[in-house]
């Protein structure tokens, strides 16, 4: 990078791996802030494992608080990272918001195929994607919500190996009524078949699953852990304030179960807002902060400025 930065007038790089100084640097998850997360030290058992990762996360918080300190801007994804930044030292005014994109043409909504997702019948199947060997993920909250909400099934995708998750739903008596599909390949089908997604994460930066489902018109459950909850209204799904809450998750389950029409109107809206936030919006906001940042100095060291609040890059940090 130092032979090539004469010759580039804008370099961008993503989260700790540049700590030469750079324009733009997009922060897609803050280490420093993982590292004092509660969801982490819960999912971290004694022994070198543990070990192991709190180093890891030390060395990455170090690594990436001496990259942003380089980045002449730093832009988040979510406002839950933007506020991460923040509590980790970068001033404010180099901290800018442009949400993550999501490919329209792939996920959209139509016709599924409903044996796709491992039942047949009229019974309405809510839909969850990641990963199920940690309870990071939060499945084991969705597994007692659906012990109260009957009316619902469970279509479950992520690695089996190692997870357990099917032995739990089997001691709740949730045969039949979950699925689990393995890894798949074919998510963008799975979720036209589905009539709901849920996202329950205890932690999550942005979780782009919830901006697929939107774009392929599922309503969307989510947690406000989850960064990319900013984009749910009461309009197209619902934001729970504690992602432990079985009960709260279980009649938010049974609302949506139980109305196919309020499903349907949901899903519209989610559509409509997942099209204001595809690829082509993502590349525009960044090329118009590029604009603003391409000013070098003598030898092409970097930007002579960081745009200020209510430019037009400024106002690009929203799309």
């Amino acid at each position: 990078m130092r032979r090539l930065r004469a010759n580039l007038e804008v370099i961008h790089a993503n989260g700790y791996v540049l700590r030469e100084p750079h324009h733009v640097n997009t922060a897609h998850f803050v280490h420093a802030a993982w590292l004092r997360s509660p969801v982490r030290r819960a999912e971290l058992k004694p022994g070198m494992r543990a070990t192991y990762q709190a180093l890891y996360s030390l060395l990455n918080s170090r690594w990436e608080r001496l990259a942003f300190g380089r980045a002449q801007f730093t832009v988040a994804v979510s406002s839950k990272v933007r506020q991460e930044l923040l509590e980790a030292g970068i001033p404010a005014q180099r901290v800018g918001l442009i949400p993550n994109g999501v490919d329209l043409q792939e996920f959209h909504p139509g016709p599924g195929d409903r044996a796709a997702l491992g039942f047949a019948g009229a019974d309405p199947v809510a839909l969850f994607v990641g990963g199920i060997r940690t309870a990071h993920k939060n499945l084991d909250t969705l597994l007692h919500a659906l012990v109260r909400c009957r009316a619902l099934r469970l279509a479950v995708v992520g690695r089996v190996e190692g997870s357990p998750f099917p032995a739990m739903a089997r001691r709740l008596g949730l045969e039949g009524r979950v699925a689990f599909l393995g890894f798949r390949r074919d998510v963008a089908a799975l979720m036209r078949a589905a009539d709901l997604f849920v996202c329950p994460s205890r932690y999550e930066t942005f979780a782009l699953v919830v901006l697929e489902a939107m774009a392929s018109g599922l309503p969307v459950i989510t947690t406000r852990t989850v960064g990319a909850a900013d984009l749910v209204s009461p309009a197209n799904g619902v934001v729970l304030p504690d992602p432990n809450d079985a009960s709260a998750l279980a009649q938010v389950l049974a609302r949506l179960a139980a109305s196919a029409p309020l499903r349907i109107q949901m899903g519209l809206e989610a559509r409509r807002v997942a099209e204001s936030l595809g690829w082509a919006r993502m590349a525009s906001a960044y090329l118009a902060l590029y604009e603003e940042l391409s000013v070098r100095s003598p030898g092409g060291a970097g930007p002579a400025a960081v745009p200020a609040p209510g430019s037009r890059s400024a106002r690009a940090q929203g799309a």
